[in-house]
């Protein structure tokens, strides 16, 4: 018995020697007389490369701090309404996609400030690029000049009519524009496209989402991330 949990640890050791990633929860919690707050991002650890992984945390950590910071100065300039209602942020998050080259992590935010009809939620979508040190926008993952947004746009429209019926927000919402397209989520099956509440659809629909998968959008894709 002793023999086999000497094997056991011995493998668990020579992963982490490998710098296998690893994932930890972190979170910050805080509550007042005004507001209520609980906020969770990711912490990464277990990379041999600790320039990718302490950057990756840096700008995780900076993203919701300032979120914090804002969502605070907001509630001091209300302070003035004696609403008798505390305003709430919330944070929770999903990672994605997990290796030693590349994290893609899902925020998703919810704010509430006293008075409001209802919460404003935001999905925040981070894809960082571990070995170069930064995060990656829509436009990295696609070849120069490569008409990649009438592609996307083609595709997401489509799947965007079968579900929603709101005339002329889909076209809108996800037209053939870059900033259009700017939430999105390197995922094993494809990219994950996410639109925000109210970009194609009214508010009680939600955010929506499409999966654009990688033999769709191969002509396009760099190489690097077909198949990721």
């Amino acid at each position: 018995m002793s023999k086999l949990l000497g094997i056991i640890v011995g493998l668990f050791l020579v992963g982490n020697a490998y710098g296998a990633p690893q994932i930890t929860a972190k979170v910050i919690k805080e509550q007042s007389n005004r507001y209520v707050i609980q906020a969770k991002y990711p912490y990464l650890s277990g990379l041999t490369s600790r320039q990718g992984e302490a950057s990756f945390n840096q700008l995780i950590k900076g993203l919701v701090l300032r979120w914090l910071v804002k969502f605070k100065n907001d509630v001091r300039n209300y302070a003035r309404f004696d609403l008798g209602q505390k305003s709430d942020f919330y944070a929770d998050y999903q990672v994605k996609n997990l290796s030693k080259e590349l994290i893609a992590v899902r925020i998703e935010k919810s704010l509430y400030q006293a008075g409001s009809a209802h919460p404003v939620a935001w999905i925040e979508t981070i894809n960082y690029d571990l070995v170069s040190g930064r995060q990656l926008q829509v436009e990295d993952i696609f070849l120069p000049k490569s008409d990649w947004v009438g592609l996307v746009a083609s595709y997401c429209q489509g799947q965007l009519k079968q579900v929603l019926s709101s005339e002329g927000w889909v076209e809108e919402g996800a037209g053939e524009k870059a900033d259009n397209y700017a939430s999105f989520l390197l995922v094993p099956q494809g990219v994950v496209f996410i639109f925000q509440i109210y970009q194609v659809a009214p508010y009680a629909y939600g955010p929506q989402e499409v999966v654009v998968p990688y033999y769709v959008l191969q002509p396009m894709l760099k190489k690097r991330f077909y198949p990721l």
